[in-house]
């Protein structure tokens, strides 16, 4: 065995994966790297038990039992990846508009009749959260109803109405508003398939309307029809555009609008019973490459593990950083419970 065999070296953090294997979840088996990981710990633990007898040291020892748990810090947080791992929900993925916050938006209040301010976003305003004195930072209060007095607000669809002996006076807002999802157009070319002589243009399942369709070698526009098409005609409907039989082969250019609704996904974590939960297999790699060594795949396979905790930290001038725990089990019919792969 070789020198460049007999050692290994480690630097940096190292990757982390996981890999749910569908136990206790029954469909989900998504590999997923574990954010950007800040550090890992792996601690193979054992219970020693001493026999003393009348004896100040111990004349005999036994290992009791054997436990491997994990901890791990990262610096990314993929809710995609967490729903995997620790929670094990279905997810959704649904067509919507995203929820963003504006904070502390400036503003002044005018010195007119209405005392109103309009906020940038107020076309797709969603919630207040709050107004402050911008010279105090102290908060106003907001009312339901009536006329507002000094250092009260009244808001609605993104329109706040002030107090007479305000006016004049920087106020910062503070709301939520969803995303603009302002229409797209735009042109697709293609050839006339063969039956059932239909383009399905991309973008179809946001399909919004028809701009119309042309002959690309002539520039002559067809005609839209809501019967059987003949030479010179189509029908459209959900993005679907269907032709003449007798137009098979020929370039169109078609023109339509979509839907600029952005793609989100969800998930819920539901209170199912004590016991169930994802099974994961877990590799820790070492990817530390040294000019003096040859480039190795190191690291350690844990088959089965569960999460036991994610917490999420905020600090001040820093990155929010999530942690985790964990703790494997061997499997019941191979006994495994770590595979480690380092060149020794």
């Amino acid at each position: 065995m070789s020198q460049q065999q007999l050692q290994t070296l480690g630097f940096g953090s190292g990757i982390i994966w996981g890999f749910p294997t569908g136990a206790q979840t029954g469909s989900n088996v998504t590999p997923c790297e574990i954010g950007t990981l800040q550090n890992c710990k792996l601690d193979f633990t054992a219970d020693i038990k001493e026999l003393h007898g009348l004896y100040s040291y111990p004349v005999d020892s036994a290992i009791g039992k054997r436990s491997v748990k994990g901890s791990a810090a990262f610096a990314q947080f993929e809710g995609t990846t967490w729903n995997n791992l620790m929670f094990g929900s279905s997810g959704s993925v649904t067509s919507g508009a995203q929820r963003i916050t504006s904070y502390r938006e400036a503003w002044t209040v005018p010195p007119t009749s209405t005392y109103v301010v309009t906020v940038s976003n107020s076309a797709h305003f969603v919630q207040d959260g709050g107004v402050r004195y911008a010279s105090t930072g102290q908060e106003m209060n907001a009312i339901t109803s009536g006329v507002p007095l000094q250092g009260q607000y009244i808001v609605s669809n993104g329109v706040y109405t002030f107090a007479a002996a305000d006016a004049g006076q920087d106020v910062v807002i503070t709301y939520a508003y969803s995303e603009s999802t302002t229409d797209a157009t735009t042109t697709y070319a293609s050839s006339i398939p063969t039956t059932p002589f239909q383009i399905s243009v991309p973008n179809a399942g946001a399909f919004v309307s028809d701009g119309g369709v042309r002959y690309s070698a002539t520039g002559v526009s067809l005609t839209v029809t809501s019967g059987t098409p003949s030479t010179g005609q189509y029908k459209v409907a959900l993005g679907v555009y269907t032709f003449a039989s007798a137009d098979v082969g020929d370039g169109v250019i078609i023109t339509y609008t979509y839907s600029g609704a952005t793609t989100l996904q969800t998930f819920t974590i539901s209170n199912i019973s004590m016991g169930s939960g994802p099974i994961v297999g877990l590799q820790l790699l070492f990817p530390y490459e040294s000019a003096g060594f040859t480039s190795l795949d190191r690291g350690i396979f844990l088959p089965n593990v569960r999460f036991g905790n994610l917490s999420l930290a905020t600090k001040l001038d820093d990155y929010t950083e999530e942690n985790t725990t964990f703790q494997a089990f061997a499997n019941p019919v191979t006994g495994i419970v770590a595979q480690s792969y380092l060149p020794w």
